[in-house]
C-alpha cells in the first residue's frame, strides 16, 4: 500500500518536471506554439492535482476550463463559447473539476468536427445554475436513462467523469445538489 501512495506522488511530479523541461526546450528553439501549449498542459495538470498553489473558486474553475477548451481546440475543429453571469458568488470554494468533465464528455462523445460547445454559468435565487450545452449527436432517452443508472454505481470503467462530477457536487453542496442530463438523438 505505501509504495502505490509513494508511485502515485513520484508519478505526477516527474510528469510535471518533464512538461517543465519540455517547455523550455521548446521556448530556448523558439517553438512558441509548442511552448504555449505546453505551459498549458503543465497550467491544467497542476490544477487537477491541486498543486497550482491557488484558492478553489468557481471563477478559478472556469479560468482552468478555458485552458482546457484552448487545448482541446489544438486536438478538434471545434467553437466554445462561455458565459459567465458576474457575482460574488464566483470566489466562493468550490470543487475542483466540476465543469471540465462534462465538457470533455461532450467534446469526446458528442460533438463533431466543426461543432460548437456553450457553458452558461449564472445565480438563480439561492444557487448556482451551470449548463454545458453543446449541437451534437445526441443521445437517446434510454442512454441518459443508463448515464444516470452508472452515476450511482460503483466505480468502473464507464460514466467515470459524471460520477466524479454528480459524486463531488453532493460530498461538497449537499442532497440538493443535483445533474440534468437532457437530450434527443440528433440534437
Amino acid at each position: 500500500m505505501a509504495r502505490e501512495v509513494l508511485y502515485c506522488q513520484i508519478n505526477p511530479h516527474f510528469l510535471l518536471n518533464s512538461l517543465n523541461s519540455a517547455y523550455w526546450l521548446a521556448k530556448m528553439n523558439s517553438q512558441n506554439g509548442t511552448d504555449r501549449y505546453l505551459s498549458q498542459l503543465t497550467a491544467i495538470l497542476r490544477y487537477s492535482l491541486g498543486q497550482d498553489g491557488q484558492r478553489q473558486t468557481l471563477r478559478r474553475e472556469i479560468e482552468m476550463l478555458r485552458v482546457y477548451l484552448e487545448l482541446e481546440r489544438q486536438r478538434s475543429d471545434f467553437e466554445y463559447s462561455i458565459e459567465v453571469e458576474d457575482g460574488a458568488y464566483l470566489d466562493a470554494p468550490s470543487p475542483r473539476l466540476l465543469i471540465q468533465p462534462i465538457a470533455e464528455n461532450s467534446i469526446c462523445h458528442g460533438i463533431g468536427v466543426g461543432g460548437k460547445l456553450e457553458v452558461a454559468i449564472g445565480r438563480r435565487a439561492s444557487w448556482i445554475e451551470i449548463s454545458v450545452l453543446d449541437d451534437g449527436i445526441g443521445i437517446d432517452e434510454e442512454t441518459i436513462q443508463r448515464l444516470y443508472t452508472n452515476m450511482e454505481q460503483p466505480a468502473g470503467s464507464s460514466g467515470i467523469g459524471l460520477r466524479y462530477v454528480r459524486t463531488v457536487m453532493r460530498a461538497y453542496y449537499g442532497e440538493e445538489a443535483t445533474m440534468i442530463i437532457q437530450s434527443s438523438k440528433g440534437t
